[in-house]
């Protein structure tokens, strides 16, 4: 009902929340940032595995082999890897993870264990 969708919502945007604070990656620029770049992510979400961002606010793409992957999950998580993140994310608490691929399942695992140990500082511009 209303009161899961709300629910469903709010786990969503914390996703997001968490999904950028992820100390993540990007192999391609050599920088330390947060998960929306993070190559490791991009990857295992169904997105390039040799993603270089045009900036470190680009979403990454879903490769078209998994598409259809990503929307199983839900229509809006076949956007982009940053939505793709957030729907796993839903479907992965409510325990449907029958919707998610060992990737998905792996990216939200990785992300959801990070926020245990979360300081300041977490997920900001470093060069590696």
């Amino acid at each position: 009902g209303a009161n899961q969708a709300i629910y469903d919502v709010a786990v969503h945007e914390t996703a997001h929340a968490f999904h950028y604070r992820y100390p993540g990656v990007n192999t391609q620029l050599g920088v330390r940032y947060n998960g929306y770049v993070d190559t490791h992510l991009v990857r295992l979400l169904g997105g390039p595995t040799d993603w270089k961002p045009r900036s470190l606010g680009s979403s990454p793409r879903i490769l078209g082999k998994h598409k259809a992957e990503s929307y199983k999950v839900s229509e809006y998580a076949g956007k982009d890897v940053l939505e793709t993140f957030a729907e796993a994310t839903v479907a992965y608490e409510a325990g449907a993870t029958e919707l998610l691929t060992p990737g998905m399942i792996e990216a939200v695992e990785l992300v959801l264990k990070s926020v245990k140990n979360w300081k300041p500082g977490m997920g900001l511009y470093e060069e590696v």
